[in-house]
């Protein structure tokens, strides 16, 4: 069901062209926390592969140590849709 519903998601979020529109969209779906969490999870994302240290974007991002491990070993995996993003912030 939840996969159901995030592919429903992602059909959704397919169909917006224009990057202010989407802003906007993601501004009025998501609370102000989820919009900091996802920015949160992006910024460990471009720091991992600046290949800054795990200790240090937890320091630099005052997160721990363990939420930066969860997304380093997503980045090992091959197969992680985040291998094939360009990110720069």
């Amino acid at each position: 069901m939840k996969k159901e519903l995030a592919k429903k998601m992602t059909d959704l979020l397919w169909q917006i062209k224009d990057k202010d529109y989407l802003f906007n969209f993601l501004e009025d779906l998501l609370t102000e926390k989820e919009l900091k969490d996802i920015t949160e999870r992006i910024q460990i994302f471009r720091l991992l592969n600046q290949w800054k240290t795990q200790r240090v974007i937890a320091e630099e991002l005052w997160i721990s140590v363990t939420t930066v491990n969860r997304w380093a070993k997503i980045l090992k995996n091959k197969n992680s849709a985040f291998n094939n993003l360009k990110i720069t912030l």
